[in-house]
């Protein structure tokens, strides 16, 4: 559970990013852009990400761990790595909006290039597997997407040899 204080504050910057205001916009950019260089924001993106009603919300969370979480990787606890997973992928099959889980699997597929190689990620060809058997066209999109980058297809061919 993230830190409720950050949560609060989290929460009304992106907010404020939605207001048509160029100055409220960039006060808000300004100060993200000071808070996502620490790793305690991440956990409060995440709960944000996965439990916010508003879509344009979960949306730009999606995008600032997109954006920032290569740069803060190596500081991720192990066992924030594995709510971190775990949430991302239940996210995707959870979530109505298909524009929200295109931005969650960008996530996924950025975390599958460090970990996947590393043998760090075991259940995402389970997964990724699960999707294709969707009857639900937007799991099988998602699927897609995420297999979608050249280095995603040549890190599960790899890992599919061992799955096997």
């Amino acid at each position: 559970m993230a830190d409720s204080a950050l949560l609060l504050e989290c929460e009304a910057l992106l907010k404020q990013m939605l207001i048509p205001d160029t100055n409220a916009i960039r006060e808000a950019v300004a100060e993200l852009n000071k808070r996502l260089k620490k790793p305690d924001i991440f956990p409060v993106l995440l709960q944000i990400l996965s439990q916010h009603p508003l879509e344009a919300i979960r949306q730009l969370s999606a995008v600032l761990m997109r954006m920032k979480v290569v740069d803060l990787w190596n500081q991720f606890p192990e066992e924030f790595v594995e709510v971190w997973k775990k949430t991302l992928l239940e996210s995707l099959v959870r979530e109505p909006s298909q524009l929200v889980r295109n931005s969650i699997a960008d996530v996924v597929s950025i975390i599958a290039r460090i970990l996947v190689p590393l043998n760090k990620w075991p259940n995402l060809l389970e997964f990724l597997f699960q999707c294709t058997q969707s009857e639900l066209v937007g799991h099988r999109v998602v699927l897609l997407q995420i297999c979608s980058h050249k280095q995603n297809i040549d890190i599960i061919n790899a890992g599919r040899d061992e799955v096997v």
